[in-house]
């Protein structure tokens, strides 16, 4: 269902970390730095954003 959505991580500031097309149902975010961050899905039905914890 996600595949080929295309996702944006931020900072809890707002400042954009990655941009990206889902590939393979999975996104990798070793790259990022800890702490609490946000994602925000976009589909073709609607747009979702989550926050979560980088550890």
């Amino acid at each position: 269902m996600l595949e080929n959505s295309t996702y944006e991580i931020t900072c809890i500031e707002g400042k954009s970390l990655q941009t990206a097309v889902v590939i393979g149902g999975s996104i990798a975010i070793g790259n990022l730095k800890t702490g609490i961050l946000l994602i925000k899905i976009k589909t073709d039905l609607d747009d979702r954003v989550q926050p979560f914890v980088k550890e």
